[in-house]
């Protein structure tokens, strides 16, 4: 049996999802449509550093990345460098407008303006990361509370773990030099 045109049409207008409804003010600052998502989390212990990155598309696949730096970083430096990869990422795959949340309100700051650098290294990586933003037609930085962090802090933390096999769906990655 045939559908007939009107009546696809009709489907669609009564199941077209405009948007959530009665978010928190948390959840309303993530819910983007048409937007690609960014959620990222760097972490260094000792001579360990790594990251974690989800990126969701606008239909909500997501592709979950964790990258093991093979150099030492500082905490912000790896906080960096995860947003640094996680832009990478979305240009790869032709991401024209990225929303990116970071618990980190150093670089979310620092992007803003708010903060000034002081430290030469910081103020490589955040000119990095204004340069990299100029690649799309839209970037946010936003940043969010810890709480709705945990999978990338997860994720960041797997990165500096010892690990003989990872889960399929996660990429490992291994950075050998710094972005600046």
């Amino acid at each position: 049996m045939t559908i007939k045109a009107q009546d696809l049409a009709d489907f669609m207008v009564e199941c077209t999802f405009s948007g959530p409804r009665d978010l928190t003010p948390d959840e309303q600052l993530i819910w983007a449509p048409r937007k690609w998502k960014l959620f990222v989390d760097g972490s260094a212990a000792g001579k360990k550093c790594g990251a974690g990155l989800i990126l969701s598309s606008p239909e909500g696949f997501e592709i979950c990345q964790v990258i093991r730096f093979d150099f030492p970083l500082t905490n912000n430096e790896a906080e960096y460098e995860a947003l640094l990869a996680g832009m990478k990422l979305a240009r790869s795959l032709e991401a024209n407008h990225l929303r990116a949340f970071r618990d980190s309100m150093l670089v979310v700051k620092h992007f803003s303006g708010e903060y000034e650098q002081r430290d030469p290294r910081t103020k490589a990586y955040a000119t990095k990361v204004k340069d990299a933003s100029l690649s799309f037609e839209t970037f946010e930085l936003s940043q969010i509370g810890r709480e709705n962090n945990g999978r990338e802090d997860t994720l960041s933390r797997l990165a500096s773990a010892e690990t003989q096999s990872l889960i399929s769906s996660i990429y490992l990655t291994k950075a050998k030099t710094p972005s600046i």
